[in-house]
């Protein structure tokens, strides 16, 4: 009889198989103390849920996903699995600090899953001993190279699962519906994401009919695709994922919060981001405070919500072409950071005390599925676009999520003086 576990969104969760080992786990453990939505809860003060409960219904959503599909026991053992794990590289606040992970080692933290789940990178260094993600699955059949491999996506197309190799990185070349089951356009990461977010924060916005999307996902030549009853769910879910960007991911005053925090991480020289990747919250909090200055005053900011504001901004229907030239080098993280460093010198701040904002490189970096509407429909025989059916797809494809293009924020007390040089001091 497997154990069960009763979540506040999926109800009771059984955890079959390799689930309840998995879970044990330390690297998956540390997702417990990781909020799943960054620092939102200075906005949304429901937003405290974590990285674990994100993961254990994401693996539930694939379980159910597989099951309607009808495929066998080891089939959807391997599949659900990989959903289970396919956040364990995420560090402190989650996506907060994924672009200076990006931009110091040029990898992200799916990257870094591939790594623990296969064991190239080894768990948390604590007292306490047990099992090994990779060993966990070893135990019940089930290859950690396979497993990582469907987390971070697919090549080509086959009748029976194999592993390629390109670069040194191993990549799932068997049917794609086992890779797009985890990550596509429509999946069990944002099926569960959307419902658990949208309940946390109390944003309606995310509400979206997980049980009619689970069974509209239906096989097609050994790719997942969309049943035509199921076209209404599906626009539903992709009207639900942009609002949810624009109203809590990308809420200006949690945009700010997290670049601030960023700010204060970029600061420390002698800090590696896969270091930084390491920690939970509480870790990193504690070793802001111990380091003092700017560190210790901009987590004493966050603690007691004495954010940053706005001086200057240009929306996202307010950029041209002459625009994008001019803020083109700044897409480049040293360019940016010289900039600030200018800019706080003309203002008379400390370095990390101005930032510049362009948001839309991140946005993509932390879902690089957020304009994408390529749905495919199955409609009796004929596979077609879900742009056929729905006009509300390819609209969706236009609309601006983020609440600028490029921001210049700073604290209160320079905001009038930065207000006044802002278009001078960014576009002159």
């Amino acid at each position: 009889m497997a154990q069960v576990v009763h979540d506040t969104v999926h109800g009771a969760i059984p955890l079959e198989g390799a689930f309840e080992p998995l879970l044990e786990t330390r690297e998956f453990q540390k997702l417990s103390s990781i909020r799943q939505l960054g620092l939102a809860h200075l906005v949304f003060p429901g937003a405290n849920h974590t990285r674990l409960e994100h993961s254990l219904g994401v693996g539930h959503t694939a379980r159910r996903i597989c099951r309607n599909l009808g495929l066998d026991d080891a089939e959807t053992a391997l599949i659900a699995s990989a959903a289970l794990l396919h956040d364990v590289g995420h560090g402190p606040y989650s996506h907060t600090l994924e672009a200076i992970l990006h931009e110091r080692l040029g990898v992200d933290h799916m990257a870094i899953t591939k790594d623990i789940i296969t064991g190239r990178q080894p768990p948390p260094d604590t007292v306490l001993a047990g099992p090994t993600i990779p060993e966990v699955l070893a135990a019940h059949d089930l290859d950690p190279e396979e497993v990582a491999a469907l987390v971070t996506g697919y090549v080509g197309e086959g009748e029976q699962s194999r592993l390629a190799v390109h670069n040194g990185q191993a990549h799932y070349s068997g049917p794609a519906y086992r890779g797009q089951v985890v990550h596509s356009t429509v999946d069990a990461d944002q099926i569960d994401y959307l419902l658990r977010d949208s309940h946390y924060t109390g944003v309606a916005h995310g509400t979206i009919d997980g049980e009619r999307l689970v069974h509209s996902l239906v096989l097609h030549n050994n790719q997942l695709v969309i049943s035509r009853s199921g076209v209404p769910a599906v626009e539903g879910m992709l009207v639900a994922r942009t609002l949810m960007y624009s109203a809590v991911y990308f809420h200006k005053t949690v945009r700010i919060a997290e670049l601030m925090m960023a700010r204060a991480v970029e600061q420390i020289e002698d800090l590696g981001a896969l270091e930084v990747q390491s920690l939970v919250d509480a870790e990193l909090d504690a070793r802001l405070e111990a380091l003092g200055g700017f560190q210790r005053e901009t987590l004493q900011r966050l603690r007691y919500r004495r954010l940053y504001k706005v001086a200057w901004a240009l929306s996202p229907q307010e950029i041209g072409d002459e625009h994008r030239e001019l803020l083109k080098p700044l897409a480049d993280a040293d360019n940016r950071r010289r900039a600030e460093a200018h800019i706080a010198k003309r203002l008379g701040l400390e370095p990390g005390e101005v930032i510049i904002d362009l948001p839309l490189a991140e946005l993509l970096l932390s879902e690089p599925r957020i304009a994408s509407t390529a749905i495919r429909v199955l409609d009796g025989e004929r596979l077609r676009s879900l742009k056929r059916y729905s006009p509300l797809a390819e609209a969706l494809q236009q609309r601006a999520v983020p609440p600028w293009a490029v921001a210049l924020i700073v604290p209160q007390r320079a905001r009038g003086d930065a207000a006044a040089k802002g278009e001078r001091l960014l576009l002159g």
